[in-house]
């Protein structure tokens, strides 16, 4: 019978610290603080720790087999929508490539 887990985030080891960059906003960024956990920080606050099995796919695997699951649905955390980001900033901050205007 297949496993799945129907809910679970997943972030990139490395987010560069929006709110810097563009000089607004409470973007998250991650301080990798302690080996296998990373400080979630919104602008400059304290937001929440997440462990390396948010950001490493093999420590994320190793920790699903002890439960059987062979699926997993991944997603964003909500707290990264940024619905408030300037609609210029959008294309740097979600990675998908500007397209040129001509």
């Amino acid at each position: 019978m297949l496993k799945i887990d129907a809910h679970t985030h997943i972030l990139p080891k490395k987010m560069p610290n929006w709110s810097e960059k563009f000089g607004y906003g409470d973007f998250i960024y991650l301080q990798h603080h302690k080996m296998g956990y990373a400080k979630m920080m919104r602008g400059n606050q304290f937001f929440r720790e997440i462990k390396d099995n948010c950001w490493d796919p093999d420590v994320r695997i190793e920790e699903y087999k002890q439960y059987h699951t062979q699926v997993q649905v991944v997603c964003t955390i909500p707290v990264m929508f940024s619905y408030w980001a300037q609609p210029l900033n959008c294309p740097r901050h979600l990675k998908i490539p500007e397209r040129s205007h001509r």
